[in-house]
């Protein structure tokens, strides 16, 4: 054992010769939205007709015909799945050296999604709502390291129904965001930079059994961390037949100004949490890097949905049909407009059907990226699942990782 993690040591360190610099501004740059399975695995749809939970990040209006009664809630993403089943079956046949060097074997190039947990609870009272929400990531970066994030975000929205005519609605509202993110950086005093803990530090402190050094490696390191306070607005107009047409921006004002701190001890100090959570002796909470604005891009989206609106076996069944266009902007303004391409990455498809009153099977096109899930309702509690696909970067069907995620909430969320 020792022998193979040695030569794991060298294979990572010989990597490390070749850094590639992370700026905050790349790869700490994108909204905090809490993970839904249900909108995951129906194509990322839900502008005309959002999933309660993640309502105050997609369209606030529809909080104006929402019911929430304390929906506590923890969700767990894998990612990487499909190359790794072998990891996974050497890991239940307990060879534990075979699996890690699987493992490694099989870490996506570039910065990727590794894991993520989330936990959360959101409450509605009538059309006020608030929660709180969190997040830890972990993610894979080109120099061989795990950069780590961790997001905790509070929100407050509200919304109201005005009647327009017979079988005619429209919802308008708003949601404010406080939201504070923190994650592994670099002591760079010209730049704030993603960094991350070696690959082979982890894996030597996981071989050793040794889970002190391996939280030592994440409290003792340099971290940035600052606050965002991002607005979203929306309408959505109900119709006859079961028809909605809803229109959003989300992430209004949603930059991050980060700061760098010596460690996390220092980084919770400049909020006023006072931790001795890391070895060293810095819990000064001046930063050694003055605030920068890290721009993270607002979304215009138009959404369309039809959900079967008749009694009888239809009622049982509850099809749902939604397609979304999101980024209008960034549609209509892409130099190549007109190609399948551009159109492929704006437009999200989803559907779902109850399957046998507690079942919900779901499907979905995310930029071309085919998605399916399923959901058990046992009315006080839920349990959902989806597998799909995360694509990166602009280019439709480009690069991407495939995922796993599991949510379990409990709570009335109708």
């Amino acid at each position: 054992m020792k022998k193979f993690l040695s030569v794991l040591v060298l294979f990572f360190v010989s990597f490390s010769l070749f850094a590639v610099a992370l700026p905050a501004s790349t790869y700490m740059n994108d909204p905090f939205i809490p993970t839904n399975p249900r909108t995951q695995a129906m194509g990322g749809t839900g502008v005309a007709l959002p999933a309660s939970l993640d309502t105050a990040y997609v369209n606030p209006a529809s909080y104006a015909s929402k019911v929430h009664i304390a929906v506590p809630y923890v969700t767990a993403t894998l990612y990487n799945i499909n190359n790794n089943m072998d990891t996974f079956k050497m890991l239940f046949s307990g060879d534990w050296e075979g699996a890690v060097s699987e493992f490694v074997n099989n870490l996506p190039l570039g910065f990727k999604n590794f894991m993520t947990v989330e936990t959360g609870l959101n409450l509605g009272f009538g059309s006020l709502g608030f929660g709180v929400n969190t997040r830890f990531d972990i993610f894979s970066t080109p120099n061989t390291q795990f950069a780590m994030r961790a997001d905790a975000g509070a929100f407050l929205v509200a919304a109201h129904r005005f009647e327009i005519a017979d079988g005619f609605s429209l919802d308008a509202g708003v949601s404010f965001h406080v939201n504070y993110r923190m994650f592994t950086s670099e002591k760079n005093p010209d730049a704030i930079l993603v960094g991350g803990i070696g690959t082979s530090e982890v894996m030597n402190a996981l071989g050793g059994g040794d889970m002190s050094t391996l939280m030592g490696l994440l409290t003792d390191r340099p971290m940035a961390a600052g606050f965002a306070f991002p607005i979203d607005f929306g309408l959505k107009l109900n119709m006859p037949y079961g028809l909605a047409v809803g229109v959003s921006y989300t992430n209004f004002n949603g930059n991050y100004y980060y700061n760098n701190y010596d460690n996390i001890d220092s980084a919770l100090a400049g909020i006023g949490i006072h931790t001795n959570l890391g070895s060293g002796s810095s819990t000064s909470t001046d930063p050694y890097r003055a605030f920068e604005n890290v721009f993270t891009p607002g979304s215009l989206n138009i959404g369309f949905a039809w959900r079967a609106p008749w009694s009888g076996v239809w009622a049982w069944i509850n099809p749902t049909i939604t397609v979304d266009f999101v980024d209008l902007v960034g549609l209509f303004t892409a130099d190549n407009l007109w190609t399948a391409e551009n159109w492929v990455n704006h437009i999200n498809i989803g559907a779902e059907l109850y399957l046998i009153g507690f079942l919900n099977g779901r499907i979905g096109l995310n930029r071309g990226y085919f998605t399916c899930g399923v959901g058990i309702d046992l009315y006080a509690a839920r349990i959902d699942a989806v597998y799909g696909i995360k694509a990166y970067g602009e280019v439709a069907r480009g690069d991407s990782l495939d995922y796993l995620t599991v949510r379990v909430s409990i709570g009335y969320d109708r």
